[in-house]
């Protein structure tokens, strides 16, 4: 008898935990998707589906494209409140960031970044002359995040917004740049606690440069660009 009520027991926890896992998706022919628990389901006749807020919707099955059970996510369990890794970009040719993750909708990013560079200088008498120089760059930036969604087409979860970045750097040369724009990052399906980051937008730098008898003080505008591997804790 003891043995038929574990049974009993383990087969009702099994199916409470697996409903919670997994959500009915109902794909109608007018292209829209209903997700939820479907309570009733009657041939020739109608589906009733029960919708994370409560709400209750009735489709008649001639409206209905296709129903699918798919994996219930948990988006809060992907990230958490602080991350480091490595990036490349115009900050640096290797760049080691922190992050602190005040929200999902915002982080504050610190880095340190070395950044070479080929520097020409032209003299007083017209002669150019080349460098390959080094620095050191301290990068502090912020992002601002939308919401986050799991994409079943590439079966990831993905995070859009707005960054914005400056560093300054020291070394061989003085530089220093400003930039922002577009920061898409994303997680493969179950890998919780690693993304990866990609940015791109407009910027502005400025890099100083003295060999001893020539200044170099140049501004331009750039391409900001970053990719970077996050690992969270």
């Amino acid at each position: 008898m003891k043995k038929i009520l574990l049974l009993i027991f383990g087969v009702i926890v099994f199916t409470s935990a697996f409903s919670q896992d997994f959500q009915d998706v109902i794909y109608l022919k007018n292209g829209s998707v209903i997700k939820g628990i479907i309570i009733k389901q009657e041939p020739g006749s109608e589906t009733i589906i029960k919708t994370d807020d409560g709400q209750l919707y009735s489709y008649l099955n001639q409206d209905i494209e296709q129903i699918l059970r798919e994996y219930n996510f948990n988006l809060d369990e992907y990230g958490s409140n602080f991350s480091y890794g490595f990036s490349i970009g115009t900050g640096g040719l290797l760049g080691l960031p922190i992050r602190f993750h005040a929200s999902d909708k915002f982080a504050f990013e610190m880095s340190l970044n070395y950044r070479p560079s080929m520097i020409s200088v032209e003299n007083y008498w017209g002669n150019t002359k080349t460098y390959f120089e080094h620095s050191i760059v301290l990068g502090l930036g912020t992002n601002f995040y939308f919401k986050k969604k799991f994409k079943s087409t590439s079966q990831k979860v993905k995070l859009n917004g707005i960054t914005l970045n400056a560093g300054a750097g020291t070394g061989g040369y003085e530089a220093l740049f400003f930039g922002g724009g577009w920061i898409h990052e994303s997680f493969k399906k179950f890998n919780y606690k690693k993304s990866f980051t990609f940015e791109l937008g407009p910027g502005i730098s400025y890099t100083w440069f003295n060999d001893g008898y020539s200044d170099l003080n140049a501004i331009a505008p750039i391409i900001y660009w970053k990719v970077q591997w996050n690992w969270f804790r």
